[in-house]
C-alpha cells in the first residue's frame, strides 16, 4: 500500500512541461506518419508509345506541404514537383506529363501520367515525396516501372546466302535478335529440325541444325521474331538463302582398284 502511494506521488510530481513536450512529440510522430505518401501503379502494364500512370496518395493532407515525384531512370534522377502553394503546377516543362488531383475528406491523391512513353527515358524506379513546411522530406516505398517493348532492329541471320550444303550433311544456322520485354520468341520456318533458344542481357539467339535433301535446293530459311504482347504487324524477319544442295555419286572406272566421288549441285 505504501509503495503504491509513493508511485502515485512521484507521478503527480512529474513536471507539466515534460508532459506537454511528450504530447508534442507524439503528435508530431503521428502527423509525420500520416503525411508519408503511398505510391502505386494506376496502369499495371506500360508499353512503349503508350501511357504511364502513377498515383501518389497522402492521408490527412496538410496545407503547406508540397508533393514531388522522383524518377530514377538510366543514368539520372529527375524530380518533378506536382504542387506549389497547395495547387497543381501548370508549368511542368514536359508536354508529355499531366497531373490530376482527387480529394476525399482529408486525403489527397495525385495522378501523375506520361504519354508517348519512351523506354530509355521513362523506365526506372519511381517514388512520391512529401516536402513538409518544416523542411522534412517523407518518401514512399519505391515502385519499379518496366516498359514493354519490341526490338527496334531487324534480326540477323547467319551465314548470309547463298549457302552451299551437301545432301544429308548436318548444317548449322543462327538467328539473333535484340531482347524485348516481355522476352521475344524466335521461330524458324523449318519443321522437324533441332532448335535451341538462348537469351542473355542483350540478345536472344536461336540455333537451327538441320539437313537437306536433293529436292530442297533453292530453299529459303526464314527466322521470325514475335511477342505475345504485341500485334502481328510488329513481327520482324530475316532470311538465309537460297540453299544450294550438292549431291554425290560414286563412279567406278575400268580400274576397279580406284573409285572417285563426283559432286553435282542442283
Amino acid at each position: 500500500m505504501m509503495k503504491r502511494q509513493i508511485l502515485t506521488t512521484m507521478y503527480l510530481q512529474i513536471p507539466i512541461s515534460w508532459l506537454c513536450s511528450t504530447f508534442v512529440i507524439l503528435n508530431l510522430l503521428v502527423t509525420t506518419f500520416a503525411q508519408t505518401p503511398i505510391a502505386y501503379h494506376a496502369v499495371e502494364r506500360v508499353k512503349e508509345g503508350g501511357m504511364l500512370s502513377f498515383i501518389c496518395e497522402i492521408k490527412n493532407f496538410q496545407l503547406g506541404n508540397d508533393i514531388v515525384v522522383s524518377r530514377r531512370t538510366i543514368g539520372q534522377e529527375i524530380f518533378t514537383k506536382l504542387t506549389t502553394n497547395n495547387h497543381i503546377r501548370q508549368d511542368i516543362h514536359d508536354d508529355r506529363m499531366f497531373v490530376a488531383e482527387r480529394q476525399s475528406n482529408d486525403d489527397k491523391s495525385y495522378l501523375f501520367s506520361i504519354v508517348d512513353v519512351e523506354r530509355n527515358r521513362d523506365e526506372g524506379v519511381y517514388k512520391c515525396q512529401t516536402f513538409m513546411h518544416d523542411d522534412t522530406v517523407l518518401s514512399s516505398p519505391e515502385v519499379t516501372i518496366r516498359v514493354e517493348h519490341f526490338p527496334e532492329s531487324t534480326p540477323e541471320c547467319t551465314p548470309s546466302g547463298p549457302v552451299q550444303v551437301r545432301e544429308g550433311q548436318l548444317a548449322r544456322f543462327n538467328c539473333s535478335s535484340e531482347i524485348g520485354h516481355p522476352p521475344v520468341t524466335l521461330s524458324w520456318n523449318r519443321d522437324q529440325a533441332d532448335t535451341k533458344q538462348i537469351t542473355n542481357n542483350v540478345y536472344t539467339y536461336k540455333v537451327l541444325e538441320t539437313t537437306f535433301t536433293f529436292g530442297e535446293s533453292n530453299t529459303l530459311l526464314i527466322c521470325e521474331v514475335i511477342s505475345s504482347s504485341f500485334p502481328e504487324d510488329a513481327r520482324r524477319v530475316c532470311q538465309i538463302g537460297p540453299i544450294v544442295v550438292w549431291i554425290s555419286y560414286n563412279y567406278n572406272w575400268t580400274d576397279l582398284t580406284h573409285s572417285t566421288n563426283i559432286f553435282w549441285k542442283t
